[in-house]
């Protein structure tokens, strides 16, 4: 019987997660080739020549597939960040770094955030989006803001707003990230970052 959402299932066996990322893969592919909307679930089990049902046993619906993909893209995202970050020793070297690693990743993973921005159809109505983004936004501005304060603390970073730090910094990889998406051939994220480190060197020391 299809999960919908919501719907809770003990521990999934390993064969079951081996499916999963199965499925998740073939969507990512399809959905960049296609795009989200008009990709059915049909094409995805064509791909991997299952059937519709194998699909919708593990994905409720194809929103529910849609979010899947998002929650892989964001998830590798996140996990580089957090490795590349983990390498530096002081939570300083840990801020000033945070754009230039976001930038490397952004610049060799575009299709990744083409992606996630076409498969937010996945979450219906603009509120939904709405609400979604912010919480995505929320998670890698609560990690930038505890870096900068343990910064501070460490005395690397002058008495600025933390908030207001994590808010700019944040900003600059959003942006960077739409524009490069958009005209790939006439923006450098690595380049902007470097630029915008310099910067933020100079604006945060004490």
């Amino acid at each position: 019987m299809p999960r919908g959402p919501g719907t809770k299932k003990d521990k999934p066996s390993f064969i079951e997660e081996a499916r999963r990322a199965q499925v998740v893969a073939a969507a990512k592919e399809i959905f960049l080739h296609n795009g989200f909307e008009k990709t059915t679930i049909a094409d995805i089990a064509k791909a991997i020549d299952v059937s519709k049902g194998v699909i919708l046993y593990h994905f409720g619906n194809k929103s529910d597939l849609g979010k899947a993909v998002i929650e892989e893209i964001l998830g590798r995202y996140g996990a580089h960040i957090t490795e590349k970050l983990g390498k530096l020793e002081t939570a300083t070297e840990k801020v000033l770094s945070f754009p230039l690693t976001c930038a490397k990743y952004i610049q060799d993973n575009r299709n990744d955030f083409i992606l996630y921005v076409d498969t937010l159809g996945s979450f219906g109505d603009i509120e939904q989006k709405r609400s979604y983004m912010a919480s995505a936004n929320k998670v890698q501005r609560d990690y930038l803001i505890r870096l900068i304060e343990k910064a501070k603390s460490e005395g690397g970073v002058s008495s600025v707003n933390a908030q207001s730090l994590a808010d700019t910094i944040q900003a600059f990889v959003d942006g960077i990230n739409s524009q490069f998406c958009a005209d790939p051939g006439n923006v450098s994220p690595m380049q902007a970052a470097k630029l915008f480190r310099k910067l933020l060197d100079d604006s945060i020391k004490n």
